[in-house]
């Protein structure tokens, strides 16, 4: 019923909601939708306390979810908005007196944690007694707000030379003195010289001798990583393993074991400290699953293996903050993985199906409710990469089984399905297979019957295809 919950909201602060989760609210929504045509709705509304901004939306009733689905067929538009200041509200009917919405606990949605503009003089990197004064206001609101990043940007006016080197200083007396300070890690922030690149010709100089800090909406534990890497590729190797400490602590469990495989930290490996990490991120299989802790950790490092030439590359470059003007022209961030020849990618897979068997026990699938979903993932991807309908014939009971009882994806079941009869030169059923042409465009195999693959797709719970 999300239509029933199309609307608005006021509040006083900038509202952040990266991860479009839905917020609470039921005064001011459309209660009767027209399908299919433009129509206008209107409210007169008489604030009983300064509000600044509006959000519109899909709000959530009570009982909604918190977040809505990225799949939803439900597509509404908005056009022509006008708010308007009425002259003689007093006079007007069916009024609705409001004052700000409230913020639910634990949810996605914040308001904007104000940042700070800090001064320099000519040339100074030095803090002046102002400027340490706004950066403790800033202090008291970062406090308040731990799981909050920020983005901390140096300037120069256009006079002199070195200006980078000198929006790099202001930076770091801006980041010491909050450290020293008021305790707040250098690792919570983004940190962006820009020099006189954006230097104002339209205001007076000293304005733009400064350090901006602003609020972002990067994942804390991203931060940290990409703050990990910075130190790691200026030999920092002392501050690189305490915020490599930090991150694990901060970091979905999911995530630690792809830093273990990410190339950018090669340096790291050799040091003895190395041998730590390796056993806090292994420790912290027992604690999620608990007496099948050895089974998870195994099957998961055999997934990267198995990805180390496919996928693997992407869920790495994942884990740091990516910033697209400032790290799209520099290749020191980018994951490289040796490239090998197909023949080497297919004898590892070979090797990995010996691997799997001996953990897992030859005809046997691994429950998701054991391993996690990556580990069951692995159980799949490592026996469709055999490429042998013969190995395909015998799980496919088994995992079919497995699907019914929750314990795996039908999305494995209807990926080998296919790939098994296109092996074997027969039409596919679900619609899982592609191929690439020349130009590197994805084609659809062919179907074994295109009135009923979408039906078929339904019964196993895979969304339709859209077949021209």
């Amino acid at each position: 019923d999300y239509p029933k919950h199309i609307g608005f909201s006021l509040f006083p602060k900038v509202i952040r909601n990266s991860k479009g989760a839905m917020i609470s609210q039921n005064t001011f929504q459309i209660d009767t939708i027209i399908y299919n045509e433009w129509y206008q709705v209107h409210w007169n509304i008489q604030p009983t306390c300064e509000l600044k901004y509006i959000v519109f939306g899909v709000f959530r009733g009570d009982g909604s979810p918190k977040t809505h689905t990225r799949d939803h067929r439900n597509i509404y538009y908005m056009d022509k908005v006008q708010l308007i200041e009425l002259e003689d509200p007093e006079s007007i009917e069916q009024v609705i007196t409001t004052c700000k919405s409230s913020i639910e606990a634990k949810m996605t949605v914040t308001e904007e944690v104000e940042g700070a503009t800090c001064y320099f003089k000519l040339a100074e990197d030095e803090l002046s007694v102002k400027t340490r004064r706004t950066l403790d206001e800033f202090a008291l609101r970062a406090k308040e707000n731990p799981k909050i990043a920020f983005l901390i940007s140096g300037h120069t006016d256009n006079s002199g030379v070195n200006h980078e080197v000198l929006s790099k200083k202001r930076i770091e007396s801006a980041l010491t003195y909050l450290e020293e300070r008021h305790k707040i890690p250098r690792t919570r922030f983004i940190t962006r010289p820009k020099g006189k690149n954006e230097f104002n010709e339209e205001i007076p100089a000293y304005q733009n001798r400064k350090i901006v800090i602003k609020h972002t909406d990067y994942d804390i534990a991203s931060v940290v990583y990409r703050n990990l890497l910075e130190d790691v590729k200026s030999k920092d190797f002392t501050n690189a393993f305490k915020k490599l400490n930090t991150w694990l602590y901060l970091a979905e469990h999911n995530d630690q074991l792809l830093m273990l495989h990410d190339p950018r930290l090669n340096s790291m490996k050799l040091d003895k400290r190395w041998e730590t990490i390796t056993q806090k991120v292994r420790k912290s299989y027992s604690k999620k699953y608990k007496q099948y802790a050895d089974l998870a950790y195994s099957l998961d490092v055999l997934w990267a293996e198995d990805q180390k030439h496919r996928t693997l590359k992407y869920y790495i470059e994942n884990l740091r903050t990516y910033i697209p003007d400032i790290d799209m022209t520099d290749e020191s961030w980018e994951v490289i993985i040796e490239p090998i020849f197909p023949d080497a990618i297919a004898l590892s897979d070979k090797s990995n199906l010996k691997k799997l068997v001996s953990i897992v026990g030859e005809n046997q699938w691994v429950d998701m409710s054991k391993v996690g979903k990556r580990g069951a993932t692995a159980n799949a991807l490592i026996i469709q990469h055999s490429a042998d309908t013969a190995i395909y014939e015998r799980y496919l009971p088994i995992l079919k089984s497995k699907c019914i009882i929750g314990e795996a994806d039908w999305i494995h079941y209807a990926n080998m399905y296919d790939r098994c009869r296109d092996l074997r030169g027969e039409k596919q059923r679900f619609g899982t297979q592609k191929s690439l042409d020349q130009d590197g465009n994805t084609e659809l195999l062919p179907l074994e019957n295109r009135d009923s693959v979408n039906v078929w797709r339904r019964r196993i719970g895979l969304a339709p295809l859209e077949i021209d």
